[in-house]
């Protein structure tokens, strides 16, 4: 088990709050959250260690800014024993499976002959094929430094192409640019928006 994060707090807002700050600040799974009793609430998580630290204190002070009275408490354990999985991945019950029923078709009543006799016979329209309409570019599935630096050239298209990923691959890509990570040494505490545009300027600044 990686490192385990724990922000106890009184009140279902704060727990929200807290979980939602934990997730976007760092690169960290939540695990479970015990209704303990009395409104309290305690948000489990997991991640490497600088990434649950970093969670954990992003969490208390929004939390602290929502009612001083919200936090309770918080701990990290660096190196938790493997068998308190047990204690904090409770089993997720199993959905009731639902059976789809297809809706009855009514059956069309044949025409009458009268009626049919009635009816002005419609010329043929001229056969024309509508275009298909183009097929907007894809996504893309995976960040690619190559790509990036032949669009570093129009920030615009570059953070056009860095938007499109979620801001964890983006933290996870910037791990792997050692270069980066040493000028860069909060990757943790950027928000998306400063991330893609510490990325723009560092490949900038490369070619």
């Amino acid at each position: 088990m990686e490192a385990l994060g724990m922000v106890e707090t009184r009140g279902l807002i704060a727990a929200i709050e807290a979980s939602d700050v934990m997730l976007k600040t760092a690169d960290v799974h939540l695990v479970n959250q015990e209704y303990v009793g009395g409104g309290l609430v305690a948000t489990l998580m997991t991640g490497d260690v600088a990434a649950i630290k970093t969670a954990v204190d992003a969490a208390a002070t929004a939390v602290r800014r929502l009612s001083e009275e919200g936090l309770l408490t918080t701990d990290v354990i660096p190196r938790p024993d493997g068998m308190l999985h047990t204690i904090v991945e409770r089993p997720t019950p199993p959905r009731p499976k639902m059976t789809a029923v297809a809706p009855e078709q009514a059956t069309p009543e044949p025409e009458s002959e009268a009626a049919q006799s009635v009816l002005p016979e419609v010329p043929k329209a001229a056969d024309s094929t509508p275009e298909a309409p183009a097929t907007p570019a894809e996504k893309a599935t995976k960040l690619d430094a190559a790509q990036l630096r032949a669009l570093v050239a129009d920030k615009a298209k570059a953070a056009a192409y860095l938007g499109q990923f979620k801001i964890n691959e983006l933290r996870n890509f910037a791990k792997r640019q050692p270069a980066f990570v040493k000028q860069h040494k909060n990757v943790y505490q950027l928000s998306k928006n400063n991330l893609v545009n510490t990325l723009i300027d560092f490949y900038q600044h490369e070619a």
